[in-house]
C-alpha cells in the first residue's frame, strides 16, 4: 500500500472513531430532573423546560400508557427517558426513575410538550413531588 492510500485509511479510520465516541457521548448524557418554583426542567438529549404557568392538569396514576413501549426508552444510568406519539399524534414525554407506578401525568398548553410523564424509585418520593407540583401550579 503506498503512503496517500495509508493515509487516507488512517484518516478515514480516525474521522470514524471521533463521530463514534461524538454519538455515544452525545446520546449518554446524563438525564437530570429539576424541580423549582416556577419550572420542571428535564436536562440530557430528551430534555424540556416546563413553566407551571403553562401546566394545565397533574394526575397521579398507576400504570404507564399502553401504546408507551418500555423497551424503546432510552436508559441513562438509573433513568428511563423517551418521546412517543399519541394515536392522536400529540406527543408525550416520559421521564421514569422506576418502571413501578405510580406516575406522575402532566397535560400543558406547549403544543410542543403536551404530556410529561414522571416518577422516581420511590413511591413516596413521586407523591411528594406530585404534591410539589399541584402547590406550585397553584401560586403561579
Amino acid at each position: 500500500m503506498n503512503i496517500n492510500k495509508k493515509n487516507f485509511v488512517l484518516t478515514i479510520a480516525f474521522v470514524m472513531v471521533v463521530l463514534t465516541t461524538s454519538l455515544i457521548m452525545f446520546f449518554n448524557k446524563p438525564v437530570k430532573l429539576e424541580i423549582g418554583k416556577d419550572t420542571i426542567k428535564i436536562s440530557g438529549v430528551y430534555g424540556v423546560n416546563l413553566k407551571m404557568e403553562d401546566i394545565e392538569e397533574v394526575t397521579l396514576k398507576d400504570t404507564l400508557p399502553e401504546h408507551i413501549n418500555k423497551g424503546s426508552m432510552k436508559k441513562s444510568r438509573s433513568i428511563s427517558v423517551g418521546n412517543f406519539k399519541q394515536s392522536n399524534q400529540e406527543g408525550i414525554k416520559v421521564v421514569t426513575y422506576s418502571m413501578k407506578g405510580p406516575y406522575i401525568y402532566i397535560t400543558t398548553r406547549d403544543e410542543d410538550t403536551k404530556y410529561v410523564i414522571i416518577n422516581y424509585k420511590d413511591k413516596k418520593q413521586t407523591e411528594e413531588l406530585y404534591k410539589i407540583i399541584l402547590n406550585n401550579i397553584k401560586d403561579n
